[in-house]
Formats: structure tokens, sequence, C-alpha cells
């Protein structure tokens, strides 16, 4: 499993390294978990990305520097911020989102329909197992 999620993380930053937004597939999913859930504080962002604090600190400070995310003050608590994705940032995901979808549709065209159902459902069940 770790070989084939190696590899298929390879193939899409290959794939994503056509675009000049210099993202990341990681960034690409914080940038979806944003555009799906609406602003969110970095720990909100971290669990549901499954990221550790600190590397979701990284990421989000190179997605900011690219103007993709801000940070929203919080009222009434100075330490804290929500996050949200921008303009630019939802335009820069649609574009990258289509390159992973492609991405996952040629890395999987191996498989059949059926063989596909059945891997998902086994990842599906795994993930809730150790969740």
């Amino acid at each position: 499993m770790f070989v084939a999620t190696q590899l298929m993380k390879r193939a899409h930053h290959k794939q994503l390294v056509g675009l000049d937004y210099d993202i990341t597939l990681e960034q690409v999913g914080v940038l979806e978990v944003l555009a799906a859930r609406g602003d969110m504080n970095m720990s909100e962002l971290s669990k549901a990305v499954l990221k550790h604090n600190a590397n979701i600190t990284r990421m989000v400070d190179k997605l900011e520097n690219r103007k993709y995310v801000i940070r929203k003050p919080v009222v009434g608590d100075r330490r804290a911020n929500l996050l949200s994705i921008t303009k630019e940032g939802q335009k820069v995901f649609k574009e990258a989102i289509q390159i992973v979808k492609k991405t996952n549709l040629d890395n999987l065209s191996c498989i059949s329909r059926d063989e596909e159902a059945h891997m998902l459902a086994l990842t599906k069940r795994i993930i809730s197992h150790l969740s």
C-alpha cells in the first residue's frame, strides 16, 4: 500500500508541476477542505487533512504567500485566526483538482470499475478502523 501511495503521489506531482501555480497535492487538499467547508481555524484544518499542526502552519504560510488563502482575525481573540480560501485560491483549486482527477483516472486505468469500487470500500473500512 505504501509503495502504491508513493507512486500515486509522484504521478500527481509530475502533473501538477505543469501548472504555473507551484502547488503540491497536499496543498491542493488544504484548498479543497477550505473550499468545501468554509473558514476554519488551524486546528480544525489540521484534523481535516490529517496533518500535524507544524506541517499545516508551513503549508498555510506558503499558500498565504501565494495569495491562495488568507488569515482572518477572530473577533474577541487576538491569538486566533480563521483561514479562508481567496478567489485566486479557488481558481487554482478548480484547475488543480481537474489535474488530480485526471491523474487518478490514469493511475487506476489498470483495474476495472468493480475492482476500483472494491478497493475504495476496503480503503474506507481501513480508514474507519484506524480513525
